[in-house]
């Protein structure tokens, strides 16, 4: 982005980001319901179970990351935004 930008659109799309983000953590939960690790154990070529790691916590680092990132944006007075 290159300055100067019309906070008022910006907010726009920024709310309509954030609420892309919250719908893709829906679908994600629904998917997770079970037992992530031993879903991705099943799938394992090798076999080598402590390899691998609940990607669940990578999803939710950056999705938090990108929350508060809106909420800085947010708070940096754009004028039209609220973010859920």
């Amino acid at each position: 982005m290159y300055p100067p930008q019309n906070s008022s659109e910006v907010a726009t799309e920024l709310a309509s980001y954030v609420e892309v983000i919250r719908q893709l953590r829906q679908y994600l939960h629904v998917l997770w319901q079970g037992d992530v690790s031993e879903q991705l154990e099943k799938l394992s070529l090798n076999n080598h179970s402590a390899l691998l790691k609940d990607p669940r916590k990578w999803f939710n680092t950056c999705f938090d990351q990108i929350q508060k990132a809106a909420e800085v944006l947010n708070s940096d007075g754009l004028e039209h935004s609220t973010i859920p």
